[in-house]
């Protein structure tokens, strides 16, 4: 992008920070996320591993990082609080936001 907008990488995150408040980097970061996230099925087996590969997450410790920095908890820690937030709740599908206590 910052290329065919003929500026530097550091100019176009400044830009791009100052317009959407975060650098594109953290967008992405966001993204890969939210995605990895709408792919859990809590009524079922979660295989954690494969679903970071499959999100496109360098290693065991970098996504168990990340999903602690987004969610403030372990990736078993989340999946506990979304089923009881899915059972007390009496949604039939697994999806949905991030349930918060």
């Amino acid at each position: 992008m910052s290329d065919a907008a003929g500026v530097s990488n550091n100019h176009l995150a400044a830009q791009f920070k100052a317009h959407v408040g975060v650098t594109p980097k953290r967008v992405a970061r966001i993204y890969r996320f939210a995605r990895l996230i709408e792919s859990v099925d809590s009524l079922g087996p979660v295989d954690w591993s494969e679903l970071a590969l499959t999100a496109g997450y360098f290693d065991q410790a970098h996504f168990s990082k990340e999903f602690k920095d987004f969610t403030g908890r372990t990736p078993t820690e989340y999946l506990a609080l979304r089923r009881r937030f899915t059972a007390e709740q009496g949604f039939s599908q697994p999806g949905g936001p991030m349930p918060v206590e």
